[in-house]
């Protein structure tokens, strides 16, 4: 560029008109391709949470057995701690309530 501007050929001001036109237009190329990025990772992430949404959940059994109306509802020292996790994020925890009862915590 500088040549063509030493040998006359172009202006300085067309040498300026034309570095803003070429920096603004890379701007916006770069800007697209951050958008086709963002685009394709959302992609990927949906297709995978699509699997991960088709992984079935519980077997069904063969026979079921109805079970009669449930009067009461008991635990008795339940814990439950994540293969991953570090501690339990239940403990001992034992409660009753029967149908139609209500509690404050």
């Amino acid at each position: 560029m500088l040549y063509l501007i030493y040998t006359q050929r172009i202006t300085v001001g067309q040498f300026s008109l034309f570095s803003s036109i070429h920096f603004s237009f890379s701007a916006r190329c770069r800007k697209l391709g951050n958008v086709v990025n963002a685009y394709r990772e959302t992609e990927a992430s949906l297709d995978n949470f699509e699997e991960i949404l088709k992984i079935p959940t519980e077997q069904k059994p063969e026979h079921p057995v109805a079970l009669p109306s449930l009067e009461t509802l008991e635990f008795d020292r339940v814990s439950f701690q994540h293969q991953s996790a570090s501690s339990p994020a239940l403990s001992e925890i034992s409660f009753r309530v029967a149908r139609g009862e209500t509690s404050r915590l």
